[in-house]
């Protein structure tokens, strides 16, 4: 029988961190270097779960590529994720959604897939796990220049996501090239991709997986994702 072992998510007892505030919001990022005590073997658990692509006939979500949810418990990982909400983020979550995500720059997209995003629960974050880490990639930030916000206002008023591009999704099927700053967006910060490092920040932030056009084209950017619930 092949029964999950959590302890694939024990963590590196010399991993590094590092609590920034970014942005005008003065919003907590924390970053921990050299995460996992053995990411290859992360790696290898991961690629042996089925990729499911985003582009469907009846999409849940805008990621751009592949995104596989997953229930298996997280171990030493569930444990810090858990405590830097509490000690950092000074809040509290009823559990985590954890995926598998895969960035194929060569791949088409969603339209909708480029520009920000705000995510639903409290706390969102990846661990970057890819093969070769290409230059310019990683989470980045933005303000909605027409207001400055580097987070939305939290209602569920159409004319305000019709302002920020959400009422109508855009459903055209286009290259990946993520939105760096344009006439709407601003952005502030990029939290860079690091091989086996975590980020962690306030989902409620305007965001993006990005990566430099042209990039990721022969590879995939690999990160295991999570989401507060």
């Amino acid at each position: 029988m092949n029964r999950f072992d959590p302890s694939i998510f024990d963590l590196n007892q010399d991993c590094k961190l590092d609590i920034k505030e970014i942005g005008n919001l003065k919003s907590r990022l924390i970053t921990v270097e050299n995460i996992f005590k053995d990411p290859e073997r992360v790696k290898a658990f991961l690629d042996n779960i089925p990729l499911i692509d985003c582009i469907q006939p009846n999409p849940k979500g805008f990621y751009p590529g592949y995104q596989t949810y997953f229930s298996y418990e997280l171990g030493e990982l569930q444990n810090m994720l858990n405590y830097y909400v509490e000690e950092t983020f000074e809040t509290q979550v009823r559990g985590w959604n954890t995926a598998y995500q895969c960035v194929d720059g060569a791949k088409k997209v969603f339209d909708q897939s480029n520009f920000p995003h705000t995510d639903g629960g409290q706390i969102a974050g990846n661990v970057f796990l890819s093969d070769n880490v290409e230059q310019g990639s990683g989470t980045r930030f933005y303000r909605f220049k027409q207001t400055m916000e580097e987070s939305p206002i939290a209602n569920n008023c159409m004319y305000r996501k019709d302002l920020y591009g959400y009422k109508q999704p855009k459903f055209d099927i286009v290259d990946f090239n993520p939105v760096n700053s344009n006439e709407q967006w601003e952005s502030y910060f990029l939290a860079e991709e690091k091989f086996n490092c975590l980020n962690m920040y306030e989902g409620a932030l305007f965001h993006s997986a990005y990566i430099e056009s042209g990039t990721y084209t022969t590879q995939l950017r690999k990160s295991l994702s999570f989401l507060s619930a």
